[in-house]
């Protein structure tokens, strides 16, 4: 076929004008690419300097609950349970510890004796069950050492009516009202001497009648005392575990019930105690000098009823080499001679071994 001469010189000038179409389609196509590359290149731009950065803050501490205790017989740091004690012969009241260096040197703030007071502690916790085998009644035991912040505890199920044994928290509550402002300190003076000394009820009825449930539940609740315990304003509407009132004790001892001078003259008032022979669970004598001893004792003895027995306080030595220790021994007995010899045998052994162990902080 044969082209005309005017289609042969259109033909080069139509391919000329399609290639350039082309070319200036495929530049665009590259420069939009280009385009959308540079964009998914920038960064986005960091703070200032003079930005401040801000941290969610953490959720507040708090406190743990208390603890209730568990095993029937365990020695506690933190209530750490010992083996159930195997009966061992009663040893003497005479004291001879053996004090070696490791003993005398301190340890996180604690006496070295801490780390090996475990052992002793079964020993004594032995020697206790061993005495009170075939009582005539229920009873459980508490010792607490402050210098450790360790518990001894004898069958912490056992809970009961205090007795007079419970005063201590009406006290307590009215010298802190005292210390507060709240109360004169003449109104209640003779009251306070009367109920440590002789624990006449009607004395602590006036002071009660003097406080309100209120600043009784503060001293509660300042001890750290378990949901097993309570004491109502009334103070003959109580039940104590026996950890649970030495707890009690433990913070008059330490000074976080009352200032130092209303914890003095509580602690001296306590000293000097007068019990009649026949309900003594714990003696008014400590036995040996150079201890300040003192307790808020407890006896309810109803005829044709059982007999409520408590002993309750605490034993410091008088050069302050340890803050010292409380206790709590609290029973509830069938029988009938308060004489009998049976739980007196256990203050020996708590005395003994509270001693032996302040001479370990020497």
């Amino acid at each position: 076929m044969h082209m005309r001469p005017s289609m042969r010189m259109l033909f080069p000038l139509g391919l000329a004008l399609l290639l350039g179409v082309m070319a200036a389609i495929v530049f665009l196509l590259d420069d939009g690419a280009s385009s959308r590359e540079a964009q998914t290149q920038v960064a986005t731009p960091s703070p200032d300097a003079s930005e401040t950065s801000t941290t969610t803050p953490s959720a507040p501490l708090t406190p743990s609950p208390t603890t209730t205790p568990v095993s029937p017989t365990q020695i506690t740091p933190t209530k750490t349970p010992v083996p159930s004690p195997t009966p061992t012969n009663a040893p003497t009241t005479a004291v001879t510890p053996t004090v070696t260096q490791a003993d005398a040197e301190s340890v996180d703030g604690r006496p070295a004796r801490c780390r090996s007071a475990a052992g002793r502690s079964a020993e004594m916790v032995a020697n206790i069950e061993e005495v009170m085998t075939d009582y005539e009644g229920v009873w459980g035991l508490a010792l607490i050492d402050l210098d450790c912040g360790s518990s001894v505890v004898v069958r912490p199920q056992h809970a009961q009516y205090p007795a007079s044994a419970g005063k201590i928290v009406i006290l307590t509550a009215s010298l802190r009202a005292v210390q507060d402002g709240l109360l004169e300190f003449e109104s209640i003076e003779e009251d306070v001497q009367t109920v440590l000394h002789y624990s006449l009820d009607k004395n602590t009825d006036e002071i009660a009648s003097l406080i309100t449930p209120e600043q009784v539940g503060v001293v509660m609740a300042r001890a750290g005392v378990s949901q097993d315990s309570y004491l109502h304003w009334h103070w003959r509407d109580a039940r104590f575990t026996p950890h649970d009132l030495a707890l009690v004790w433990a913070s008059i001892l330490r000074g976080e019930q009352l200032d130092k001078y209303w914890t003095g003259y509580l602690l001296q008032l306590a000293s000097e105690v007068v019990l009649p022979e026949n309900v003594e669970t714990f003696p008014a004598d400590f036995g040996i000098e150079g201890y300040q001893y003192g307790q808020k004792a407890g006896y309810w003895t109803p005829e044709n009823d059982s007999h409520h027995l408590v002993a309750a306080g605490y034993i410091r030595p008088e050069d302050g080499i340890s803050t010292g220790f409380t206790f709590a021994f609290l029973i509830q007995t069938w029988e009938e001679d308060l004489f009998e010899p049976q739980r007196r045998a256990v203050f020996p052994l708590v005395r003994d071994f509270v001693v032996m162990e302040v001479e370990r902080n020497r």
